[in-house]
């Protein structure tokens, strides 16, 4: 993350006379690339993909214990329910028993 004092410099409201030919200007034209792509990361939000959720099972010899963090684990990756609130446990303890081994 840049420092918000920083900003004007990485993403100027005008046309910047960034050259192209030095290093200095390369690194110029990379910064304000990368802050873009980071902002548009931050504003998308990511799309929920309940069937990885849905399709694990415990496996035979797995532990209760990994096979919840697994579970937790792959809440926090594809969808977007955290699963130490309320409502992802909501979730998750009727996957855990009914995905169990």
């Amino acid at each position: 993350g840049e420092d918000a004092a920083n900003i004007p410099d990485v993403l100027p409201e005008a046309a910047p006379n960034w050259p192209h030919t030095v290093v200095e200007g390369r690194n110029y034209h990379r910064r304000y690339a990368l802050a873009i792509v980071q902002g548009m990361k931050r504003c998308i939000r990511k799309t929920p993909n309940w069937a990885k959720l849905y399709n694990i099972r415990q496996e035979k010899n797995e532990n209760p214990a990994a096979f919840y963090e697994h579970l937790c684990n792959t809440c926090k990756r594809y969808t977007d329910l955290d699963p130490e609130d309320v409502n992802g446990k909501r979730v998750l303890i009727p996957l855990f028993i009914g995905q169990s081994y």
